[in-house]
């Protein structure tokens, strides 16, 4: 999950940078069902239902990365934190840009 995090924080921070351009960017996919979570109790239904979301949110954002599909990703974060491990919530809406 960190180097998730840390994948968004990086994009938003290009995002100030001169001449920055969605079209150059692109995330890593990584695959949350191979996870171990430090606290075995987080893989849940929920979560299980919520990893593939999380994934076809990233692939979009790489076919067409844009400010929209951007927070596309940042929302599927979201909805799974909801119902597995809400603590990092107010950090992930955090990585949201503002959408012109």
């Amino acid at each position: 999950m960190v180097a998730m995090d840390d994948q968004l924080a990086r994009i938003l921070k290009n995002m100030d940078e001169t001449g920055f351009s969605w079209e150059n960017q692109s995330l890593d996919v990584h695959s949350l069902l191979d996870r171990h979570p430090t606290d075995g109790s987080m893989v849940n239904r929920h979560f299980e239902d919520h990893a593939p979301l999380y994934r076809q949110a990233i692939a979009q954002f790489n076919e067409a990365p844009s400010a929209d599909h951007f927070n596309a990703v940042v929302s599927a974060c979201a909805d799974c934190h909801h119902g597995t491990c809400p603590g990092p919530l107010t950090r992930i809406e955090k990585r949201r840009p503002q959408v012109d």
